[in-house]
């Protein structure tokens, strides 16, 4: 199964780039290549958000927040997520680490059309929020 996002920011021709990778692993997750067109408050919000899973969960990931990826089938079993918001990608991150879900990530090209797309301040908060309490409540 692979996932995208429905914001056009991530090209679907890279879809071989899983293909490969997820013969080996549960789950191929994606990060964004450094793009001075990101926005400052993105890059820094997902740097928070990426410390706060090393933190929590002990994974150790480059972009938390980037919504495309794969799973296998069984991996999807793990990982069905209850956000209905921003903070379905990590949900999915916090299952990872609880099932112990062999994962990999691969590099992706984004495209920034609009600077005022994605998480706002607040978003980025309640993911936060919501990483300690699925943490306590160990989901």
């Amino acid at each position: 199964m692979i996932v995208i996002d429905a914001d056009a920011q991530h090209d679907p021709n890279e879809i071989p780039k899983f293909l490969k990778n997820i013969k080996r692993y549960d789950i191929v997750l994606t990060y964004r290549k450094l793009n001075k067109n990101m926005p400052f408050v993105l890059k820094f919000g997902n740097w928070i958000i990426n410390k706060t899973i090393t933190f929590l969960y002990g994974i150790r990931i480059k972009d938390s927040q980037c919504g495309y990826r794969a799973f296998t089938t069984k991996a999807y079993k793990r990982l069905r997520w209850k956000a209905m918001d921003y903070s379905m990608e990590s949900e999915m991150i916090a299952k990872i680490g609880k099932y112990k879900l062999s994962y990999t990530e691969i590099p992706i090209e984004t495209i920034y059309s609009d600077k005022y797309k994605g998480t706002t301040i607040l978003d980025g908060i309640k993911i936060v929020f919501n990483l300690l309490l699925w943490r306590l409540n160990n989901i």
